[in-house]
């Protein structure tokens, strides 16, 4: 088992190394040794003559959780006889499987987020939430990571959403559900609304993770990919990435309400105070160039002298 939350202060699991030792079977039966993290094969060879091999594999971070599970087995392809099984029994891993490291991307994930806040956190708490709930999110997001008043990853934990930032769900809007692309209701209002959901916020800084209580607040939570997770009284519910899933799963609100409406005004009105910024530079320009100027005795012509 990987924890994410004890790589490297602002790096990121890039690569996976193990090395085996076993018995090589006779013509076609060979073990075969595969490598899987959270379920999926990374990488995968055959024990040969030599007996022992490095299995190697870069790890795609699209499969990685908070804790990923990296497991090694053996087998013998089409052979259940005694002689295959022992085989396989045979191969077993020698040493610990090794970690390579890259440095922290900037996608704003909870994996990515997770070694970056080792370097320290900020816990941003409102006052309609319980002491005791803080603590929790701190033990989940970075247990190890040094508390800071100030300059650390930035947590903000409240029933109302921080200023300022743009939020994937957004609750300032009135009722909103989870509904998928065929249009049925995967999670209503009322039961989203006692639900604690978490959220990667952007802006032109950093970004910053949102934890909103619900009104049944969870005994843990155990965040894993994606960059939202919707947690019940007895823990996750579900994890998604907006970015990739938002056609599959997205937000809904009210009839009438436009939950980009503002954030599109804001950009309107940078868009026109830019424009009127350029337009009035080039009137003064030119208005500049059609001031009379002063002509003096050096810049007469021959002709005037």
């Amino acid at each position: 088992m990987i924890d994410l939350r004890d790589l490297p202060a602002r790096s990121r699991l890039s690569a996976l190394t193990v090395d085996l030792h076993g018995r090589a079977g006779s013509g076609a039966r060979q073990p075969w040794v595969s490598m899987a993290v959270n379920g999926v094969v990374i990488a995968r060879t055959w024990l040969g003559r030599q007996d022992s091999v490095t299995l190697r594999a870069d790890v795609d971070e699209r499969l990685l959780s908070m804790r990923s599970l990296v497991e090694v087995a053996a087998y013998v392809p089409q052979c259940e006889t005694p002689y295959c099984r022992a085989l396989a029994a045979s191969v077993r891993v020698v040493g610990p499987v090794r970690q390579d490291y890259d440095a922290a991307r900037a996608d704003a994930t909870f994996v990515h987020l997770a070694s970056r806040y080792r370097a320290g956190l900020t816990l941003l708490q409102g006052p309609d939430v319980d002491p005791a709930f803080g603590k929790l999110v701190r033990n989940a997001l970075a247990p190890r990571a040094r508390p800071l008043a100030e300059g650390g990853g930035l947590v903000y934990v409240s029933r109302q959403q921080p200023p300022d930032f743009i939020a994937p769900i957004r609750f300032d809007l009135g009722p909103v559900s989870l509904v998928r692309q065929d249009g049925v209701t995967v999670i209503p209002p009322d039961m989203l609304d006692r639900l604690t959901v978490v959220q990667v916020l952007r802006t032109g800084g950093h970004p910053v993770i949102w934890v909103r209580p619900g009104r049944d607040v969870p005994r843990k939570l155990d965040l894993d990919s994606g960059d939202i997770g919707i947690f019940g009284p007895s823990g996750r519910l579900m994890a998604f990435s907006y970015a990739s899933d938002a056609r599959t799963l997205h937000p809904a609100y009210g009839p009438g309400v436009d939950a980009d409406g503002s954030q599109r005004t804001k950009r309107i009105w940078r868009w026109l105070l830019l424009i009127g910024w350029a337009a009035a530079s080039v009137g003064l320009g030119l208005v500049y160039r059609r001031l009379p100027r002063r002509v003096t005795a050096t810049e007469a012509p021959a002709w005037a002298a």
